[in-house]
């Protein structure tokens, strides 16, 4: 119907024009079909609370994002879940934005619904737990199929987005690089220190049986091309670090790969971090401390 047609028309006009007038954008979908969510996130601070993982992919240190219909308790299907650098350059510290593509069942109720947001995780002992995250959006549903009249009549379904499309000779296109949400980043573990420095070396305890290091980075704000950083890892369950900015620096984030994910993850009680050396651009010695540690 050409009813139906304008009002989808009029639907998208007023998200464009809240989203330039506010930080709360409503969402529309069509149900059956696929829907990016954004979530306000600055992936550059350890206190974010995210998980990366899927339907698709595991994510067994922080889990996977769960999105529901506030209204009817309806699950979602959380398809990827990624961040995205806002920025000229990745290798600057900075902002980022969560992002979801977030699959609505065929049999969705129909209407505009709150999302509630959680983390779903299990922690080291395998408790499976669920922590929110604050959202403020909405998301309104259309009808699985819809008769829009353009001309002529024409049945629309919606349908999930695809990771790729075939091309003229019948290979897999990918679709916007989304598939590229399914590649999760390794977590981290994150120590603040209690003052800036431009020079740090630190000692690492660990349980070896759960950890392995992939990378050690300082952040945020620091040029890769700008920062040295070494680590031994000779002794299972040890790792002298250091790191020489070219800018200083509070925070250092040491990557992981868990050995073993399905069986256990990192708790970061079990890590003990000892500094044995900070100092200025001068080479002064700067007495410092760890002040927080977290996994990201």
């Amino acid at each position: 119907m050409r009813a139906i047609h304008r009002a989808l028309l009029l639907a998208l006009a007023m998200t464009f024009t809240a989203a330039c007038s506010g930080p709360t954008v409503p969402l529309s979908v069509q149900a059956g079909a696929s829907v990016v969510i954004p979530l306000t996130g600055d992936q550059t601070t350890p206190s974010v609370d995210i998980g990366f993982g899927s339907e698709l992919v595991e994510d067994h240190q922080r889990g996977k994002l769960v999105f529901r219909l506030h209204e009817t308790g309806t699950e979602l299907r959380t398809r990827a879940t990624s961040p995205i650098t806002l920025g000229w350059s990745p290798d600057i510290g900075g902002p980022v934005q969560i992002v979801s593509l977030v699959d609505i069942p065929a049999d969705s109720p129909v209407g505009t619904f709150s999302i509630d947001v959680v983390r779903r995780f299990r922690d080291s002992a395998g408790v499976l737990h669920e922590s929110p995250i604050p959202y403020g959006g909405t998301l309104s549903i259309l009808p699985h199929e819809l008769d829009v009249d353009c001309d002529q009549t024409v049945d629309v379904v919606g349908l999930p987005t695809p990771w790729s499309n075939l091309d003229s000779d019948g290979y897999p296109r990918p679709t916007l690089g989304l598939e590229k949400m399914l590649l999760v980043q390794h977590p981290e573990f994150v120590l603040t220190l209690d003052r800036d420095v431009r020079a740090l070396e630190l000692e690492l305890n660990y349980p070896p049986d759960v950890m392995r290091i992939e990378e050690v980075t300082a952040t945020p704000g620091v040029f890769s091309r700008q920062k040295i950083a070494w680590w031994d890892e000779t002794t299972p369950g040890h790792a002298s670090i250091g790191m020489l900015g070219g800018s200083s620096f509070r925070s250092v984030a040491i990557a992981f790969s868990l050995l073993d994910g399905e069986q256990q993850i990192l708790d970061p009680a079990s890590v003990v971090v000892t500094i044995r050396s900070a100092t200025d651009a001068s080479g002064t010695e700067l007495p410092t401390a760890v002040a927080a540690t977290a996994i990201r």
